[in-house]
Order: structure tokens, then sequence, then C-alpha cells
């Protein structure tokens, strides 16, 4: 908002410096989209996000000082005191300043410091580290330009989205591609913004994630132009190239299958009341999730008594909880659409006393399966961010280098409950740790087969 307001009140505005990539990055994308793409943008935190604007050409520069370095400072420092170590009164990390000249080195390091943490030397200072990986960000051999693919998402604030865009980051690294990822930021219009700006940049393929599907006709008629191949994500319309998504409507129907299995066992059977969590009404996802579900749990003989959107809202799965609490006061079991509802839904209902409520959920977050060790979860259906993100950005990159990965490919994912949790940690925890190694072209149920064998 203040970026709009200045480009009518300070028409001859020259540089804006946001004292936080996530301030400013939006502010650059607005200004590019009023076709001020003179204004120079200047920033801090180091974010990846931010270092690839800076490759894009979006902003001028940032100050690196690189999250999980900071995090690892911030936990270090209090050990070593607690352990009778000096650390002096004054520990300031000293960050450092990225531009075009040395973007692609600092680039490596944030993607060393998530795929390789174990062995990353966050012992030294942050301009030694950018010293050490001075030249590791060098172009390919032979001068070949990398192809460059877009991923659009519809926010950059959700916990399965931020696991997603670590899983894409290292489908680039593997497979040597450039990878610009973008935002609506909640809203349809700045995504549409977000998808023609990758369009007019001239990406190689762009996969997205829509907000609105049925918005997009007119953006995807300019990809389509442009001659740029679009993987359309968890949606389908006109002109994708390729559908990804998960096998939604199969897990929406495992979803409510279990639900029955579990209150066939409650003692609310057989006049048990279920609700569901939803979305974003009208996204494909959502429909298939509730549907499937909703299908199969009525089948089985329990009663739905709410579905309720909450746009992907945590505050609003709350408030829609808080209300079920007072209206339903006989509710037996929950489905929410996501892990990032289900979780804190179930919080609220248990600070209000009612751990009787069974509570269902997909995603297969690290936090959710968590909750199920400790009792506030039944179960969750694993996708994995960080596999998911890897497929949003590997398949685009096939389809641009001319392989045919499929018209439809469909990610299946695996109920996870008391019987398989600890198994599946295993494997999440791996995804992070050891992401460089992880066989992220395996299936989820081939890979979980793989870790209940260990």
């Amino acid at each position: 908002a203040a970026m709009e307001n200045w480009l009518v009140a300070y028409p001859d505005l020259n540089l804006v410096y946001g004292n936080s990539d996530g301030l400013t990055v939006p502010a650059a994308e607005t200004a590019r989209a009023a076709g001020r793409d003179d204004i120079i943008f200047v920033s801090v935190d180091g974010s990846d996000f931010a270092m690839e604007a800076i490759q894009d050409g979006l902003l001028q520069s940032t100050f690196l000082y690189a999250p999980e370095y900071s995090g690892y400072w911030k936990a270090w420092v209090p050990f070593r005191i607690a352990t009778g170590e000096s650390v002096g009164d004054d520990i300031l990390i000293k960050g450092v300043l990225i531009n075009s000249d040395n973007v692609a080195d600092a680039l490596v390091l944030a993607k060393d410091q998530k795929g390789d943490m174990e062995n990353f030397e966050f012992e030294k200072s942050l301009p030694e580290l950018i010293n050490d990986y001075l030249g590791m960000g060098a172009a390919p051999e032979g001068g070949a330009e990398m192809p460059v693919v877009g991923l659009v998402q519809i926010d950059r604030s959700h916990p399965f989205h931020l696991g997603e865009e670590a899983g894409a980051t290292e489908a680039a690294r593997r497979h040597g591609f450039d990878l610009r990822i973008t935002s609506g930021e909640g809203d349809v219009n700045k995504q549409i913004e977000a998808f023609e700006n990758l369009v007019n940049e001239g990406v190689d393929a762009i996969a997205v994630n829509f907000i609105d599907v049925d918005a997009f006709g007119p953006a995807m008629q300019k990809a389509s132009d442009a001659g740029i191949p679009v993987v359309c994500l968890h949606s389908e319309t006109d002109g994708c190239a390729a559908v990804l998504g998960f096998d939604e409507w199969a897990t929406g129907r495992s979803v409510g299958d279990y639900s029955v299995e579990v209150l066939k066992a409650h003692e609310c059977w057989p006049d048990c009341e279920a609700a569901n969590l939803q979305g974003l009404l009208g996204q494909g996802l959502n429909e298939a999730r509730s549907g499937g579900w909703k299908d199969n749990i009525e089948a089985g003989g329990v009663t739905v008594v709410s579905q309720e959107p909450t746009d992907w809202q945590p505050e609003k799965a709350v408030a829609a909880m808080e209300n079920w609490l007072v209206a339903y006061p006989d509710l037996d079991l929950v489905y929410g659409n996501s892990d990032g509802l289900t979780v804190p839904a179930a919080e609220t209902a248990r600070a209000a006393g009612r751990d009787d409520i069974v509570f269902v959920s997909v995603d297969g977050s690290d936090f959710a399966m968590e909750s199920i060790q400790a009792g506030l979860l039944e179960s969750t259906f694993l996708y994995a961010p960080e596999y998911s993100g890897y497929w949003k950005a590997w398949v685009p990159f096939l389809i641009a280098t001319g392989e045919d990965p499929g018209y439809e490919i469909l990610i299946k994912g695996v109920l996870i409950n008391n019987d398989n949790v600890d198994n599946a940690l295993v494997l999440a925890k791996d995804q992070k740790e050891d992401m460089e190694n992880f066989q992220f072209e395996l299936s989820l149920p081939e890979l979980i087969d793989l870790y209940m064998a260990e």
C-alpha cells in the first residue's frame, strides 16, 4: 500500500530501502507491475527469495544475515554461557552486502545451510563464510544458460508452502536450473500479476498453484502466446501443459473411511457427529479433499453437521472451532483439510476441556506428526511439503528441457497414525537434514515402506 501511494505522490522516486526482504520484494513487484522498473530497491535480511530477486533484476541488493546462521548463534551463545564459558557482553553478528557480484555464491551458501546443515561451519563469521564461497556460484561450463523455472505459490507464509520452497530449491540445485519463486500473498489479483511478471521475464516454464483457476484465462493465454508451458497445480484449465497434484479424492475417501473406523470404537457410535475445516472454496484441491471425505464418512453412517471455509488461515480455523464448541456440544470428530488448520483447532478444543474430540488431518507436516505422538491428533495424511515442492519444480523443469512426464501426475500420500508416525518423522527429518541425498524421485508409499523396514 505504501508503494502504491508513493508511485502517485512521488513520481520522481529513484530508490526504496526496505527494512526487511519481506517488505522490499513485494514493493518492488508492485513498482514493476506499474511500469516503474527504473526504481532501485535495496533491502536487508538475505532471504533466498530476495537473492533470487537480485538475480532477476528486481532488487539491487540485500544484506545477508542468514536465518539459519542467526538461529544457530541464538541457541549456541546461551548454551556456552550455561556451560561456564565467557562469551563477552556484546555479540554482534556482522552481515554482508549481497548484490549481483556475489549473489550466486551467497545462494550456494544459503542452500548448504539447509541441505548440509550438519557440516555447515556456523561458528565462522558471515564475512569469512562468503569469502569461502566465492566462485562456487559460477555459471555452468561452456557458458550455457540454465533453464529458468517459475513457481507461483498461493502465499509464502503457510508452513506447508514454506516446506515446499525448500524442496523446490533442492530440485533446482540437483538438476541445475534457475528457480524463481513468487506468490499472490493470498490475493488472486496479485497472483495473476506475479504469474504475468514471469511470462514477461521469459522464463522457460511455470508451475502455478491457483488461488482461483477461473480467473486465470487471459494470463494462461499470455503464457501460451509466449510459448511458455504451464504446469497447473491441483487444478485444471485450458492451456495446461501438465496437471500435477495429489490424488485428492482418494485422500479424502481414505480419511473418511478411517474416520468411520475410529468412530466405531468411540462411545458416540452409531450417532456420531463430524465437521470439516475447509480451505479455499472453489479450489480443486479443497473441493476434492472435502468431497471425498464427506462422501465416505456419510456413507459410513456419520452425520456431518458443518463444513466451514477458512481460506487456509489458522485464525479462521480457530474461530470456527470456537463456534462449533458452542453450536455442536456433541461434536465427535473434526477433519481439517490442512495440518495448519487442524492443529490450531485441536489445541483450541483441548484448551476448552474437549480432549474427547477426534482430529484427523492432511499434509503430513512435522508438527502434525508430533501432535499424533502427543495425543492431540489421531492422524494426518503424508504429502511431505519438501517432497511436494521438489516435484512442483522438477516437473516444469522436465517439460522445459523437452521431456514428457505425462499430462496428469498424481502424488499419492500415506495415512499416518500411531502405527507409523515414528518412521514417518525419521523420513521427514531426512528430507530436511540430508536433502541432497534424499530419494525424492521415489513415490511416498515406496519411501514409507523403506523407512518402515529400517
